[in-house]
């Protein structure tokens, strides 16, 4: 069984900021950090250990749950430990892209190497597995890369193919209805979507933020466009908190060559109101992180008090983050 090489600690530090004067003529306030946990990327590890940090999840009770390539890892949000690996023994799983608790014990995983979604007990045990309804793209293989659980509590499934589909369906696997979240073009850069205090979809994009209402009517085509024309970070995570809050993830090159990176926390009326973090340059991509660096944000989640936990990763290193937001 591999060793794990990372730390787990309880750190009460304020980070630097990532200033983008293309964003904010003055600083945002800080953000704080409470821990961090890292680990080198071991793409053939045996999932009882971290192999490499993918979507991230959260659950009422305040557990993080990681997809972590050959597993689902659960910690305690409060703390940063690791509590537990959820691990289907049968490989029926080949790839844990996204994963999403249910609330009895039983958790969702997007599997786009199977290009099925699988509900597993909590000891691995595959309870169902759902197929796509291909009608809606049947020249190409749709693989489900994000899932969520809806304010209705069916099953919403965001598959990557020709254009970016989301599906629904009821917790029985029953298929409810299925919309494109955009034309081609933009679809293909569409990545991560979360719910809102609203009921509404929250979506992103690698250059926007859209959102849609549950039926797939489009609500708002570009989310704090201000922000967005002004920002030069690609966006790649997304989450909401319940005061209607958007955090977006993104990294980005910069005029001068640099790497810019950050999680920006964005109140209702689309206005920046924090940020956290600040690139790893390149030249150090594979080496473990510092405790303020990014590097490509893959996705966020929000614990019960508020909190904002971030999965990250870079060449060689993941990283489990849970960070106070200023504002």
């Amino acid at each position: 069984m591999r060793r794990w090489l990372g730390f787990i600690g309880l750190v009460s530090i304020t980070l630097p900021l990532c200033t983008l004067s293309e964003i904010a003529t003055a600083s945002p306030p800080a953000s704080a950090m409470e821990w961090r946990i890292t680990a080198p990327t071991n793409w053939v590890g045996d999932g009882q250990q971290p192999v490499a940090f993918l979507n991230v999840a959260t659950d009422d009770a305040g557990n993080v749950y990681v997809a972590n390539f050959s597993s689902a890892l659960v910690f305690d949000g409060q703390t940063g430990a690791l509590q537990h690996a959820i691990v289907d023994s049968t490989r029926t799983v080949v790839q844990y892209d996204d994963v999403e608790p249910v609330g009895d014990g039983t958790i969702w995983v997007a599997d786009s190497k199977s290009f099925l979604v699988h509900l597993l007990a909590a000891d691995g045990t595959v309870v169902r597995s759902i197929a796509p309804t291909i009608a809606d793209s049947p020249d190409s293989r749709m693989a489900p890369n994000e899932l969520e659980i809806g304010p209705d509590g069916n099953l919403y499934v965001m598959y990557s193919s020709a254009h970016t589909v989301m599906q629904v369906f009821t917790p029985d696997g029953g298929f409810v209805r299925s919309f494109d979240m955009g034309d081609s073009k933009l679809s293909t850069g569409l990545n991560d979507f979360a719910f809102g205090p609203d009921g509404n979809l929250y979506i992103a994009g690698v250059s926007t933020v859209r959102v849609f209402d549950v039926e797939g009517v489009m609500v708002t085509e570009t989310f704090a466009p201000d922000f967005v024309a002004a920002s030069t970070a690609g966006i790649h995570g997304i989450t909401v908190d319940l005061a209607g809050n958007v955090y977006v993830g993104g990294n980005a090159f910069a005029d001068d060559g640099s790497l810019v990176a950050a999680i920006y926390k964005l109140d209702a009326n689309g206005q920046l109101v924090a940020q956290f973090g600040h690139a790893q340059q390149r030249p150090n991509w594979g080496s473990e992180f510092q405790p303020e660096e990014l590097g490509f944000t893959v996705s966020m989640a929000i614990l019960p008090e508020g909190q904002v936990v971030i999965s990250d990763l870079n060449g060689a290193y993941s990283q489990l983050l849970r960070v106070t937001m200023a504002g």
